[in-house]
């Protein structure tokens, strides 16, 4: 693919090197005067305190795992040139972010459990809207929504390959270009991207269902389930994200490359031809596809500082937001 999704994939790695910062701050113990509503975690029970390491844990090992996939595989797929070069490069996040899943799907799996002869548990049942943000699931939502969208754009403009796209400049003068995110490629991503949803949701559902921490409060409970819930969609509307940005940014190069002024001469009288709505429709789109990818960046970092919040941890100052 093309080295606009190369600049796609790096930005994903910077941003999940400055999560991982944020991630692992969370995990530190809180200043006196900490934000209103944090918990007193140097105050709070044992099994609090233990279970909020054991979030912060998993948290900082599913973002190491997530970045250590996004600096790796890009490798061999780029060394290998072939025909299915530029779908493994764009599946690249995906599959960082079903490897995030997986190790936040095992960190609630092995969620401390209560201790002694006597325990609790509420009698009301917890549903995932109990405890997950409801507009940062719609967001993860919308950008997948975004993606189906955009694969059926992509799909109904590309040529019959499905690889590439043509343009007609006048009568008996065309050009083509691609990588362009056809079917071949539109469909794939977006199938994934989905998985990565749908797994998302799966990993809320163990959120929701995990054991009561013993010893605390229901409200301090329910925050940390909330600062787990944020955690998980940071990452899934992020790589969802990303993959829309990606599609945009490959997608709308592709169209100002074709679109753009080329040089003819027929029997040496030079013509230049070019279709300039096709430059402006490929710059929107790649505008877009920027715009996407900087606001699941954002909307990442600010969910990881609310999750801190919630776990009791203080503020993770702006300075280290990406």
């Amino acid at each position: 693919m093309s080295h606009y999704a190369v600049l796609v994939l790096v930005a994903l790695l910077g941003a999940g090197l400055a999560l991982t910062v944020a991630v692992r701050a969370g995990a530190a113990a809180p200043a006196p005067g900490g934000p209103p509503g944090a918990v007193d975690v140097d105050h709070a029970p044992a099994a609090y305190r233990r279970a909020r390491r054991h979030g912060g844990v998993v948290a900082a090992l599913a973002w190491g795992v997530l970045l250590a996939v996004v600096l790796v595989a890009p490798a061999p797929v780029l060394a290998a040139p072939g025909r299915w070069q530029g779908l493994l490069l764009g599946c690249v996040p995906v599959t960082a972010g079903l490897a995030f899943l997986l190790v936040a799907a095992v960190g609630e799996r092995t969620w401390p459990r209560p201790a002694g002869t006597r325990r609790r548990a509420s009698l009301r049942p917890r549903h995932v809207r109990d405890v997950a943000p409801s507009a940062l699931r719609r967001l993860a939502s919308a950008w997948a929504g975004g993606l189906v969208v955009a694969t059926l754009a992509f799909g109904l403009t590309a040529a019959p390959d499905a690889r590439s796209v043509a343009v007609a400049y006048a009568p008996g003068h065309s050009g083509s270009g691609g990588p362009y995110p056809g079917w071949a490629y539109g469909v794939p991503l977006t199938a994934a991207a989905l998985v990565v949803l749908l797994a998302g949701e799966g990993v809320l559902r163990l959120v929701a269902a995990r054991p009561v921490v013993a010893a605390t409060t229901e409200d301090d409970d329910v925050r940390l389930r909330r600062a787990s819930a944020r955690r998980v969609l940071a990452g899934t509307q992020l790589v969802v994200g990303s993959t829309l940005a990606g599609v945009l940014a490959v997608g709308g190069a592709t169209l100002r490359l074709v679109g753009r002024a080329h040089e003819y001469a027929v029997d040496g009288v030079p013509y230049t031809l070019g279709a300039p709505w096709v430059v402006v429709a490929g710059t929107v789109t790649a505008v877009a596809g920027m715009l996407v990818g900087l606001a699941s960046l954002v909307v990442a970092a600010l969910a990881l500082r609310r999750a801190a919040r919630d776990a009791g941890a203080p503020v993770v100052p702006a300075a280290t937001l990406p």
